[in-house]
């Protein structure tokens, strides 16, 4: 079922401010430790305001599944539009990826593959926003593989 967004710049801010604040509580501490009541206070909403945004729970957690994947995608852009194709690239986003998950105490880990562990198994919905995002993950990997393998600089397999 598509998103509908709130018709007033109002509506949108608060709707953004809501998701953010789940999306940050959910990477900090995981679904299962994460109430509706956590994210009306690290947003400033009200109850009426979360659920005129998101019907429940379940909601909720299908848009943090795709902000996070929109966040995790957008922060390889760069890399993306360089492409995969040299070695050196391919080293340098490995590089940013560990970086990004190191995260404090060197624990935070995939944001993506969190979510998956936590969402997937009792969501169909949640599971195909994740293996979308995992194939958009993939694609550009794959070609510059494939660049890589055509020019001799990778072993066959």
């Amino acid at each position: 079922m598509p998103e509908l967004l709130p018709r007033t710049a109002n509506g949108r801010a608060t709707r953004r401010r809501i998701l953010d604040s789940a999306t940050e509580l959910i990477a900090e501490r995981g679904v299962a430790a994460v109430a509706l009541d956590d994210v009306r206070e690290r947003s400033r909403t009200s109850k009426s305001q979360l659920y005129l945004y998101f019907p429940g729970r379940r909601e909720l957690l299908r848009a943090v599944a795709r902000n996070t994947a929109c966040l995790v995608l957008g922060a390889q852009d760069g890399h993306v539009e360089q492409g995969f194709g040299q070695v050196e690239r391919f080293e340098a986003w490995c590089d940013d990826i560990v970086d990004a998950q190191a995260g404090p105490h060197g624990r935070r880990g995939c944001p993506l593959g969190g979510l998956v562990a936590q969402l997937s198994e009792h969501d169909d919905e949640a599971r195909a926003v994740l293996a979308e995002a995992f194939d958009a993950w993939e694609r550009p990997l794959a070609d510059g593989f494939r660049a890589m393998a055509d020019r001799g600089e990778l072993r066959p397999g």
